[in-house]
């Protein structure tokens, strides 16, 4: 079997392909046979449609009619990412993130010319973030290349500032060729650094109130101490005030969270407590008959302890 004659075709403005003249195909020979009919374009990838039982007869005819045949460019057509959303916290660099060149069925496919992905962020509306080439987040980038023959690029992230907590990122063709593709990243509060108090190691009773001296924390939260443990002393302004001279005082710092921190406690901190200075009074009166540059008797001694 085979066609007597070959058919030109025309397009309209949407692309539908449609066969020239009133008899389509005609066959010679004996069938039924399928009749595969391939429909290409250049930068396209080709495809067919099969018309079962053709020919069945000398006389007889067979027909197909609105027959779609999907053709899709065969150079990529859009950036996606592949990588799946990974939850970070504030100052962590987020792990690998992976962006791709696909054709229109979402199958990889390499570009066939050198391709600059353009990256940018929302930072969370108010917050902050950036994007780097290493796995340190020490080199920052705004960009990304596809070189010749490969389909994809990876970089990572890092946000400074939480925001509303949800950092939108966009991955866009600089030539603005490929369709743009959006991914978002779940930014969580991080820890603060370590949190310690390191004074007052010792505070006497009697002395002016001690001022507790902190290092670390993070943020911008609010900063308060307590008294953890002990009877000896008490807080009065945020300063260690004691309030004997004997038995034990520990404290603990505070520090609030805020919107990029999470809330921290130090460990507690002992303070030493002394016992006040002793005073010592004299008091003397002169003797009976006493004259002058004689000598005097004085009474015993008093003390007395605060």
């Amino acid at each position: 079997m085979g066609c007597q004659s070959a058919q030109s075709t025309t397009t309209d403005g949407s692309g539908n392909y449609s066969f020239s003249g009133a008899n389509k195909l005609t066959f010679s020979g004996n069938g039924p046979t399928t009749l595969t009919l391939t429909a290409s374009k250049t930068g396209y990838t080709s495809n067919t449609v099969v018309l079962n039982n053709a020919g069945t007869c000398q006389t007889c005819t067979s027909t197909f009619t609105n027959e779609n045949i999907a053709l899709d460019p065969s150079g990529p057509t859009k950036l996606a990412f592949t990588s799946a959303p990974t939850p970070g916290a504030v100052g962590q660099c987020l792990d690998p993130i992976t962006v791709q060149t696909q054709n229109a069925s979402g199958t990889a496919t390499n570009v066939t010319a050198t391709t600059t992905v353009d990256l940018t962020t929302d930072n969370g509306s108010t917050g902050a973030g950036a994007f780097y080439s290493d796995n340190g987040c020490s080199s920052s980038t705004t960009s990304r290349t596809i070189t010749t023959g490969n389909n994809s690029t990876s970089f990572y992230y890092k946000a400074t500032g939480r925001g509303t907590g949800t950092h939108v990122l966009t991955a866009a063709d600089h030539a603005s060729v490929l369709t743009s593709a959006t991914q978002s990243e779940t930014i969580n509060k991080a820890a603060q650094a370590t949190l310690a108090i390191t004074d007052p190691s010792d505070a006497t009773f009697g002395h002016a109130d001690y001022a507790v001296v902190t290092s670390g924390g993070s943020g911008s939260g609010a900063l308060s101490v307590s008294v953890t443990s002990g009877a000896a002393c008490s807080i009065v302004s945020g300063k260690v005030h004691v309030l004997t001279g004997t038995g034990t005082c520990g404290i603990t710092a505070h520090k609030d969270g805020d919107a990029d921190y999470l809330a921290t406690d130090s460990a507690e901190f002992a303070v030493a407590i002394h016992k006040g200075p002793t005073t010592t009074s004299l008091a003397a009166s002169p003797a009976s008959g006493s004259v002058f540059g004689g000598s005097v008797t004085l009474p015993p001694r008093s003390q007395a302890r605060s």
